[in-house]
């Protein structure tokens, strides 16, 4: 595969959302909007129309790669081997916060990640509402791009003084009283705040506004972009148990911490 342009594929995803997410932002129809699953989750035209541009314009840019996304899965979860395969793979997440989106909040974002075997090549979250863009590719850095704005590098200080980190944790798959058990063991950091959802609070990890992440649930679409510009801040992550978080687990939850020690140091008061 030949070498990624990082900007180029920010610059797509950018026009994709502009072209098929925000027209139809505050804009959705009766029947634009629905129940995809027993578990309740929605899926709006957006979704699809954003999943279908991005796959198309990917693999015709990088024709040896795959792509698959969140709504592409639901209809073929045989997809899913791929990720852990010899493939080069382009994740999709269209729309990350879809019951946001569909409500008319901005706190929804499109996400890329790229990954081959166990390696997260590269991530990108985009903000369409806020025009924020972050993303990174492995062993070159990590980035922000504000619209019409240059590149800035994000470096942020990550604490390792306990009482100082703010973290975030998924409340899915959680129950009332293990979510009450957690929000005292949380106690021991400066704050422990539930999640929005994982583009907003990976765009908080990695610009320095957050320091940890729990997470119960791990679809691929949902984590592998944020840490793929994660991993570029410093910042490191596995299951809780400690054994590696690979890019087709969707079990075993998931710790991102600062660094090493602090994984540990989360581990045994959050979660032993």
């Amino acid at each position: 595969m030949t070498r990624i342009d990082i900007q180029a594929i920010a610059d797509l995803i950018r026009r994709v959302a502009e072209e098929e997410v925000l027209p139809r932002w505050r804009n959705l129809a009766d029947g634009d909007v629905t129940q995809k699953d027993a578990a309740g989750d929605i899926v709006t035209v957006a979704d699809r129309a954003a999943e279908r541009a991005l796959s198309a314009a990917l693999i015709a840019s990088y024709p040896t790669t795959r792509a698959i996304g969140e709504e592409t899965v639901a209809e073929r979860p045989d997809l899913l081997g791929l990720l852990g395969s010899s493939e080069t793979v382009w994740v999709i997440d269209p729309i990350d916060g879809t019951r946001a989106f569909a409500s008319g909040s901005a706190q929804f974002d499109v996400m890329l990640a790229l990954v081959r075997g166990p390696e997260i090549l590269a991530g990108w979250i985009f903000a369409p509402v806020a025009g924020a863009m972050h993303m990174a590719e492995r062993g070159a850095g990590a980035w922000r791009q504000d619209a019409g704005s240059p590149l800035v590098r994000l470096a942020p200080e990550l604490p390792r003084d306990p009482a100082s980190l703010h973290g975030v944790y998924g409340r899915k798959r959680l129950s009332p009283e293990a979510r009450k058990a957690l929000e005292q063991r949380g106690r021991a950091f400066a704050s422990l705040r539930p999640a929005i959802s994982a583009g907003q609070d990976y765009a908080r990890l990695v610009s320095g506004h957050r320091h940890f992440a729990l997470f119960q649930q791990t679809y691929p679409w949902d984590h592998l972009p944020g840490l793929g510009i994660a991993q570029e801040v410093g910042f490191v992550h596995a299951k809780h148990d400690g054994t590696p978080y690979l890019p087709g687990d969707s079990d075993g939850g998931l710790l991102i911490a600062p660094d090493r020690d602090t994984w540990r140091l989360l581990k045994e008061r959050l979660l032993d």
